[in-house]
């Protein structure tokens, strides 16, 4: 399974740190997880401008099916960390779901993990 990840936050307007965050957010998803996870080549490289959609853009292939379930382990930590955190999931076929600190309890990862696993 392929999915794409966009991060965005209400309380970061800088796109330096969005872009940091969210090298932060791959590289513990590639060390944590047995996902691949990578910035999309299209993206802009660190230091340069861009728009929030490209600098805040995770490309993800699922190796396992118990990668979810690990996937989902360390966001709910980087949301732990900051709740204005809001994480855009969109599979191939374009199914979208919307990931925010308010909807990481156990029961709304649960229904995610069935929305993807169809």
């Amino acid at each position: 399974m392929n999915l794409t990840l966009n991060l965005s936050s209400t309380e970061l307007s800088d796109n330096e740190e969005l872009q940091r965050l969210t090298r932060q957010l791959c590289d513990s998803i590639a060390d944590e997880t047995e996902i691949e996870a990578e910035i999309p080549s299209g993206a802009v490289q660190q230091g340069h401008k861009g728009d929030m959609a490209t600098l805040a853009t995770i490309a993800l292939t699922f190796v396992s099916s118990g990668a979810a379930v690990a996937l989902f382990n360390v966001l709910k930590a980087y949301f732990e960390r900051n709740s204005s955190f809001t994480i855009k999931a969109k599979k191939a076929d374009g199914t979208e779901v919307e990931i925010s600190a308010q909807n990481i309890k156990v029961e709304q990862i649960q229904a995610l993990l069935s929305q993807f696993n169809h």
